[in-house]
């Protein structure tokens, strides 16, 4: 029996803002594109990951500065020294995350 594994493919990380190409590679899945750019040092602020899968990804020191992080799951992720400032979390899971992590550039509003 052969198996095959996941062929990888072209993946386009874009600005949630203008839709332009922050970073481009060739990976398996979303989440080794965007670790891949982290390891880069790729400024990943403004960045599209709604509904991203970026469990247990290693996204320490990254710039994910006004990124668009809704409905991720970070669960487990290793966000140490990461710049959140401003980041959207609306919905992201966030399980097993130490809340130093990220608190980082955190901020938050109160909407009534």
């Amino acid at each position: 029996m052969i198996l095959e594994g996941m062929s990888n493919m072209q993946i386009q990380i874009k600005s949630w803002l203008t839709s332009k190409i922050i970073y481009e590679t060739e990976a398996e899945t979303l989440k080794e594109a965007v670790e891949k750019a982290v390891k880069e040092k790729i400024n990943l602020s403004n960045a599209d990951l709604s509904e991203a899968d970026l469990s247990n990804a290693n996204l320490s020191d990254a710039d994910l500065s006004k990124a668009n992080l809704s409905n991720a799951d970070l669960s487990e992720a290793d966000l140490s020294n990461a710049d959140l400032w401003k980041a959207n979390l609306t919905n992201a899971k966030i399980k097993k995350i130490q809340i130093e992590q990220i608190i980082k550039g955190l901020s938050i509003e109160v909407v009534d």
